[in-house]
């Protein structure tokens, strides 16, 4: 699934993520707004072919948002094994945020400062384990090959059978960059999980069965735009990777400022 240290050197040669090397370049680009962003063509290119079934195209309403679903992104085995593994292995924590106490368990991953904040909850991510590097490299030269930027962080989700319900939302991606990107992986060998989309301004609903080892791709625009959700239907047990375009020390440098700004005052 992984090729090493050859995905890594072929990841830092191509020219999507080569402005991520060299980090006073990365925090002088305008990354805080999604108005301000760059456009999903400009980022992916006009050939969305590779990146599967396209279920919201970005022209669609002049809005650059990008939604798409890839079925078959990791291979059944492979997937499966890897459930079982993050399922009895990974230090499980059942949050509570802004809201109340979640109804699934997390864990989060990351690259060093690469912090998510979002609901009430601020992340410092753990250091990425055996079993999540394969997968990170695999997700990494996928996309960084079709000129995205690096993946650098990745909330795990679990949902238990018949427990986990997600209401409608938006993500926070204020640290994501400026073409915000989130490719979550599906782990569910026993069944499918439905996943649901709303546009916020038409109401517009889009439902996907998602498949195990399957991943659905949003970006650009999208959490401006759209909305989405786990309704509350019989379902089977569930782990998805989020993969997140976090940019290191975004969140440190907003703390900052804002420390600045009560300095001033």
């Amino acid at each position: 699934m992984a090729r090493g240290g050859q995905a890594i050197r072929s990841l830092m040669a191509s020219s999507g993520a080569r402005w991520w090397k060299d980090k006073n370049t990365l925090m002088k680009r305008k990354m805080s707004s999604l108005e301000e962003g760059e456009s999903v063509e400009q980022v992916f290119g006009k050939d969305f072919k590779p990146f599967g079934d396209v279920l919201v195209h970005p022209n669609e309403n002049g809005e650059n948002c990008f939604i798409t679903y890839l079925p078959k992104f990791m291979q059944p085995r492979a997937a499966t094994e890897l459930f079982e593994h993050l399922r009895d292995n990974v230090e499980w924590r059942r949050e509570e945020d802004s809201v109340g106490v979640q109804e699934r368990l997390t864990a989060y991953f990351g690259d060093p400062h690469c912090t998510f904040a979002y609901v009430g909850l601020r992340l410092t991510p753990q250091p990425w384990t055996g079993s999540l590097l394969p997968i990170k490299n695999h997700v990494n030269s996928f996309f960084t090959s079709h000129g995205l930027p690096p993946l650098t962080a990745c909330l795990l989700n679990n949902y238990e059978q018949g427990a986990g319900r997600i209401v409608w939302h938006h993500d926070e991606v204020r640290a994501h960059g400026s073409c915000p990107l989130v490719v979550s992986i599906t782990l569910s060998p026993d069944g499918n999980r439905l996943f649901e989309f709303r546009h916020v301004a038409s109401k517009r609903q889009v439902s996907l069965p998602v498949l195990h080892g399957s991943a659905v791709v949003m970006a650009g625009r999208t959490q401006l735009h759209w909305q989405h959700r786990l309704p509350c239907t019989p379902s089977p047990h569930r782990i998805s990777l989020t993969f997140r375009s976090i940019v290191p020390g975004y969140e440190e440098g907003l703390l900052g400022s804002l420390k600045g700004m009560d300095d001033c005052q």
